[in-house]
């Protein structure tokens, strides 16, 4: 990645920046080996991914006065991605599947797949207000040429990364926030802030109905995209003087896709818009850390979060003597919410000055509680039954002791 800005000193109210980027991403999708010689599995790999993105930008920070600042950028990316690989040429006036691929093409090393750009524009102001508060506003249009496809319906969901290609195209978000905040105690004692913001998405990403990511080399068939929107208000707190410091984080948050194309496969839902699989409405966070002493001190991790909305079984249906599930609307339903709480306690070295070194003790257990919090439910049928099943990570307290030393 190489990058070369500027600085352009005006006068006392004017700062300009600009230059330009490059950067280049690379992705190896997979390979499937065999384990053994007796092993039923081949050999085999999806081709590994490569683009480069290069931008211009050019920004200005004006502070016409001490109470009022405000910022403008302009940013102009262009997106191309690069060969060696394959693409394959699907039948026209046909949705993206298997059984109507017409042709293979074949790129070469640093040939042009596909090519993407476009401006992204940065807004932002913030005016000072009496008693130590400002108030915050902010616009911004960001791109998106890498993707992270997360199939939640998967007994242990997996992170997989794609990049923008022929068939998937960039992500495109328009945000739009406002935020107050506020020193009490004089400044850098304790600080408070409320931010609300509201996101408009072009092209998210989304999966068919019985979507297989897993070692899938025409992915392109069991993705979808669509019109996305998350909205959400934050309140935030932090003391960072003293003997008890920390901060607490609270957040309200929504986030909905809609997938309505143009066969129908290609819609979910009806068409209608629905939660994302990352739609968690409530999310809190609380750090402290109490010094009794210069030595020691007792920290305090406290997180509760929403459970993400997943798709359940609901019945089951016969056709031709073959039995198959009826599943709720995409999304319908949701895990249980996540609760987790971790204590330490930090033994600290003599602080004399001339010393080797310095030294500390951590004596630690995360989910004190011992709660199972549920990391993803999966279905299974059982002599013709549908049982679920709740799959849990650190189920159990964990204790840990950590010895730091520096010289």
């Amino acid at each position: 990645m190489g990058r070369d800005c500027n600085y352009y000193y005006m006068n006392d109210k004017n700062h300009l920046n600009f230059g330009t980027n490059t950067k280049k991403y690379q992705i190896n999708p997979g390979i499937r080996e065999p384990l053994g010689e007796l092993s039923d599995i081949g050999y085999d790999k999806i081709n590994p991914e490569q683009a480069l993105e290069s931008a211009i930008y050019f920004s200005n920070q004006y502070d016409p006065s001490k109470s009022l600042s405000l910022y403008a950028g302009l940013r102009y990316s262009l997106y191309t991605r690069l060969g060696p690989s394959e693409s394959y040429q699907y039948a026209l006036n046909k949705p993206l599947n298997k059984d109507f691929i017409t042709d293979t093409l074949s790129y070469e090393k640093g040939a042009s797949m596909a090519t993407y750009h476009g401006p992204e524009l940065r807004l932002s102001g913030r005016f000072s207000l009496p008693n130590l508060s400002s108030l915050k506003m902010s616009y911004n249009r960001s791109r998106q040429y890498i993707h992270m496809l997360i199939n939640s319906a998967s007994l242990a969901p997996t992170d997989i990364w794609r990049l923008s290609g022929k068939y998937l195209v960039p992500q495109i978000a328009d945000q739009f926030s406002i935020g107050y905040y506020k020193n009490i105690l004089g400044n850098d004692v304790l600080e408070f802030s409320v931010e609300g913001y509201y996101k408009l998405i072009k092209n998210l990403v989304d999966f068919k109905v019985g979507a297989d990511l897993q070692f899938n080399k025409n992915i392109e068939t069991d993705l979808l995209q669509g019109e996305g929107k998350s909205y959400g208000l934050e309140l935030s707190a932090k003391k960072s003087d003293g003997w008890f410091t920390g901060w607490f984080n609270y957040t309200w948050s929504r986030s909905f896709i809609r997938l309505n194309g143009n066969f129908s496969e290609e819609r979910v839902n009806g068409g209608a818009f629905f939660e994302t699989n990352y739609d968690k409405p409530h999310y809190l966070n609380l750090v402290t850390n109490y010094k009794f002493t210069r030595r020691y001190s007792l920290s305090l991790n406290l997180i509760y979060s929403s459970g993400r909305p997943v798709t359940y079984p609901i019945g089951k249906w016969k056709f031709n003597n073959a039995e198959s599930l009826l599943y709720s609307n995409r999304n319908a339903f949701r895990i249980p919410d996540y609760f987790r709480v971790d204590i330490g306690f930090d033994v600290e070295g003599t602080h004399k000055i001339k010393k080797l070194g310095h030294s500390f003790w951590t004596f630690s257990i995360y989910n004190v509680l011992g709660r199972d919090n549920v990391y993803s439910i999966f279905f299974k049928t059982v002599d013709g039954d549908v049982e679920g099943y709740k799959m849990t990570v650190f189920s159990n307290p964990i204790p840990t002791i950590t010895f730091n030393f520096k010289i």
